[in-house]
């Protein structure tokens, strides 16, 4: 991964081709953020997050989490949504089994055999 900078006016992804552009005095555009005007800060961090979605789908529980929500929040977006936006949705956090439902089972059943 590696966030490219072009003499001062480009901001840009070698590995997903997503890039941010100066606009003047008004900041920095995505085009995928229409309308959007970004801070430097806040380019880097969409581009970052545009490779960081890119290299695999993450979730809640993965470690690097974290920086992806801090780098979503210095944009103004949770992590879901600046997945979204990038056009690589997040998977669901996979709930852990119900362990209290398999030890009624087995209660059951242990009860079923001894009658």
């Amino acid at each position: 991964m590696a966030v490219q900078f072009v003499a001062g006016s480009q901001i840009y992804s070698d590995l997903t081709g997503h890039s941010v552009q100066k606009v003047g005095e008004f900041g920095w555009v995505m085009a995928n953020l229409r309308g959007w005007h970004l801070t430097e800060e806040r380019g880097v961090a969409m581009v970052w997050l545009a490779e960081a979605f890119a290299g695999q789908p993450y979730s809640v529980g993965d470690p690097i989490w974290r920086t992806i929500e801090d780098s979503a929040r210095t944009v103004g977006l949770t992590a879901h949504e600046a997945a979204g936006m990038l056009g690589t949705p997040l998977q669901p956090p996979i709930p852990a089994p119900p362990i209290v439902a398999v030890d009624k089972a087995r209660r059951w059943q242990r009860w079923l055999t001894r009658r």
